[in-house]
């Protein structure tokens, strides 16, 4: 990803803070600025690793699909994102911004990175929606916070793997997908 773009897909990232319930959302917006140029070297870091370990191509310029792309910002705040938790309520501040954030580069590449005109209804669903989460089945704190928890572990266990992490927002992109199908069924 280029500069320009990840500047973009930063800022829309930085304007959904106020979108989200987070307890201080100015503090938050600025500790992710000055985290900035540390998450951009990070994410181009983790991006070109995936890329020789993971990616078999006889092409030069191989990308990585918006999984692994969104995946690599995920991990890339988690390592970079400079917060001070005790100024903080939840102690899971970082892992529902690396969600945000993970969830925002999807959102982009779907909406202007698809190429695929037989896509064009379900990136206008996109367009015009967040994603939604699958219902949690016993839990009563739903499943960004669990993912979130999951985060917090993998991240303090070193155990962050940018694959599996490409795999559950593939999984999330494909319950949206199901849920516009289901739509323009009953339409």
């Amino acid at each position: 990803m280029d500069a320009e773009n990840f500047i973009a897909i930063f800022d829309n990232f930085l304007s959904r803070i106020d979108e989200i319930d987070f307890d201080d959302a100015a503090r938050l917006r600025a500790d992710c600025e000055k985290s900035k140029s540390n998450i951009l070297r990070n994410y181009s870091d983790l991006n070109f690793y995936v890329k020789g370990k993971y990616m078999y191509s006889s092409h030069e310029h191989t990308r990585l699909d918006r999984h692994k792309c969104a995946a690599c910002f995920m991990v890339a705040i988690l390592n970079e994102l400079d917060l001070d938790l005790k100024k903080y309520k939840s102690s899971l501040t970082k892992e529902k911004v690396a969600i945000l954030a993970g969830l925002g580069i999807l959102h982009f590449f779907i909406t202007h990175d698809n190429k695929n005109l037989n896509d064009a209804g379900f990136v206008v669903y996109v367009k015009g929606n967040d994603f939604d989460f699958p219902k949690s089945i016993c839990d009563k704190k739903g499943y960004e916070n669990n993912w979130a928890i999951e985060l917090f572990h993998s991240y303090k266990e070193e155990s962050l793997f940018v694959l599996s992490l490409s795999n559950e927002l593939f999984l999330i992109e494909q319950h949206n997908r199901s849920l516009y199908e289901e739509k323009q069924r009953l339409t």
